[in-house]
């Protein structure tokens, strides 16, 4: 099939960790360069952005990036992006027009491009399969940022009734789409995320501390995430203080950049209102290769956010054999089995998160690695992308017989 995948505010290319570039752009590449192997041609729309980058990126054969163009490149707020669609649109498709370009699907993600995705189905009379990959109406209830603006509910519910097909990656996700966004449960798939087996493997500790230069008798506890509010990171912090009476404790922090130093710099004052500014170091997002030396290196990686769509970093911190704490959150408690590879904490309370680090630290080694890594091995991509390519077919299939 010839697929095109819409991913208007956030380049697949970006660097995951920093400004509105995440696990959906990982999620978004990954999942588009196993589907090539499967036989489909994939054309990933995005918009133009400051940098370099040509407006067409050949990936691998059958796989490209196109940056669309947009007029303000510099633009990061997402309301504002969504209320540049139309132009956007009109820039596409003008594209489309010029390169003579036929599509078999339209593939969503997110609902600025949910939004798109709408028009260019009755436009293209082609099927319009989507992923919200978060929602706004569990931000909201959430009640830790500013309310998310009606424009982005009323996008989601609009997209939701629309498209004709949705994937969500937890049975969680699916129960707020039907029961928040009154969608029939026949139109949504329950389809997880998957992970690079090939990428995250086990290295040797010792050897990727050296790399990174971290010491090689810390208790490391890794975080690896956007520096957001939603990511709980303050409750990290809290937690680790609990702990700090341990000699050979450290925590790494990996995310964010230059656009995020405001934050990192408001956590460096947390750490030393804490008295932990001296076990706690700020790493800027780095690629996905290196993230494999990090998830390495660590003893634990903790993930204490308030939500999260899936969870994807935990994915691959398992697939290195690290153990992880995690609050239950996305799919979190379907992938951590406590005791086995790791443990799942009813509250990212601070107490909660120092006692359930504690349990892994002080019993090294009880969580075997092997073990660990097994729990992941379902999730590798190619059996995600091919219920991901079932979808697709069995969609057009359903689109066709209805013409």
């Amino acid at each position: 099939m010839q697929l095109a995948f819409l991913v208007v505010h956030s380049c697949p290319l970006g660097q995951p960790g920093s400004v509105n570039t995440g696990g959906m752009n990982v999620y978004v590449r990954d999942l588009a360069l196993n589907l090539v192997k499967l036989g489909h041609s994939i054309d990933i729309y995005t918009r133009q952005h400051p940098g370099s980058e040509p407006q067409i990126v050949n990936i691998v054969p059958g796989m490209r990036v196109i940056h669309v163009s947009d007029s303000n490149i510099e633009e990061t707020d997402k309301q504002k992006m969504y209320q540049n669609i139309p132009q956007f649109t009109l820039n596409l498709e003008r594209f489309c027009q010029t390169n003579n370009l036929r599509y078999d699907l339209v593939f969503s993600h997110y609902y600025i491009s949910g939004r798109l995705g709408v028009t260019l189905q009755e436009r293209w009379h082609v099927p319009h399969l989507t992923m919200f990959h978060t929602l706004g109406i569990v931000k909201n209830a959430l009640k830790i940022n500013e309310n998310e603006p009606e424009a982005r509910l009323s996008a989601e519910r609009y997209v939701a009734q629309k498209c004709d097909r949705i994937i969500a990656t937890t049975p969680r996700e699916k129960l707020t789409l039907s029961g928040g966004l009154n969608v029939n449960p026949q139109k949504i798939a329950v389809i997880p995320c998957g992970v690079d087996l090939e990428l995250f493997h086990t290295l040797d500790k010792k050897f990727c501390r050296q790399k990174l230069n971290l010491a090689a008798d810390a208790q490391l506890v890794l975080f690896v995430g956007r520096v957001e509010k939603i990511k709980g990171i303050e409750r990290l912090l809290e937690a680790i203080a609990l702990l700090k009476d341990s000699k050979h404790l450290r925590l790494l922090i990996v995310g964010g950049d230059r656009e995020d130093h405001s934050k990192i710099e408001l956590m460096k004052d947390q750490t030393r209102n804490l008295g932990i500014e001296y076990l706690t170091e700020f790493h800027n997002a780095v690629p996905q290769e290196e993230l494999l030396d990090y998830y390495n290196s660590a003893d634990i990686l903790v993930m204490p956010s308030f939500s999260e769509s899936f969870g994807m970093v935990a994915l691959e911190a398992l697939a290195c054999g690290t153990p992880v704490v995690a609050n239950r959150v996305g799919a979190m408690d379907s992938i951590i089995i406590n005791g086995k590879n790791g443990f799942l904490i009813l509250d990212n309370t601070p107490d909660l998160l120092a006692e359930a680090i504690n349990l892994v630290l002080v019993n090294p080694g009880k969580l075997l690695t092997a073990t660990i890594r097994n729990s992941v091995v379902r999730y590798g991509w190619p059996r995600i992308s091919t219920a991901i390519s079932d979808e697709c077919k069995q969609l057009e299939r359903n689109f066709e017989a209805r013409k």
